[in-house]
């Protein structure tokens, strides 16, 4: 199976995003429910990041928080019937950042879903199913989505300490092959979880991308030369 993987230009785009989303943390209000399950030592460090510390982990090739892709229960009930209802009559207050950047990220992942779910995918780790089902929908529905939940926004992979601790010390490094090398193994990690049947495949592909955003190393790892990478 071929792999169509996203872009640079997608890949800015999630840097942008991921941006917004490290510069929300800095608000005690809205990212105390966002860091609740990580340690206190973590949440503390997420939350007060230099500039240049966002900067860097802004890079990473995924969004560093989740629009809560694998709760098949929550998608089902926001794209039910009720999925019709005007967004312009919503509650949401025009100054929720949080909503904003739930609005945008899902307007970003369904223009990429619209043309491949498999590169959608390695953005959000989501499943290919929910990616799917994002790109048959229209913009104007995930809009309202985003506009009639304030939880949609939350964390990526909250109760994975080692993950984020990676993140938060190599991930921000001013080394940038040190930087990247976290990066791509946090993805990694994304991918597997929770683990599903295509993981390694979607990790392989992760790493043969060779998007310019992560040029790490020539070979990702051994396990790519015995998938024929």
């Amino acid at each position: 199976m071929s792999f169509d993987c996203p872009d640079a230009a997608d890949y800015a785009n999630v840097h942008t995003l991921n941006r917004a989303f490290l510069l929300l943390l800095r608000n005690r209000e809205p990212s105390g429910q966002w860091l609740a399950p990580l340690p206190d030592t973590l949440g503390k460090r997420l939350s007060l990041l230099s500039l240049a510390q966002m900067s860097r982990l802004s890079e990473a090739p995924f969004l560093l928080f989740s629009l809560r892709e694998r709760d098949d229960q929550l998608w089902d009930d926001l794209l039910g019937d009720g999925h019709n209802r005007d967004l312009f009559s919503s509650e949401m207050d025009g100054k929720d950042e949080a909503g904003r950047l739930a609005a945008a990220a899902l307007g970003f992942i369904w223009q990429i879903a619209k043309g491949n779910p498999y590169s959608a995918r390695l953005i959000c780790g989501a499943s290919v199913h929910w990616c799917e089902l994002i790109a048959e929908q229209t913009v104007y529905q995930l809009l309202v989505c985003a506009s009639t939940r304030r939880d949609l926004l939350q964390l990526r992979c909250p109760g994975d300490s080692r993950l984020w601790t990676k993140l938060l010390q190599s991930g921000v490094s001013p080394d940038r092959e040190l930087r990247l090398a976290a990066h791509l193994t946090a993805l990694r990690t994304v991918l597997q979880n929770p683990p599903q049947r295509s993981s390694q495949t979607w990790a392989s592909a992760a790493c043969a991308s060779r998007q310019p955003v992560l040029q790490v190393a020539d070979d990702c790892s051994a396990g790519e030369k015995q998938h024929g990478k």
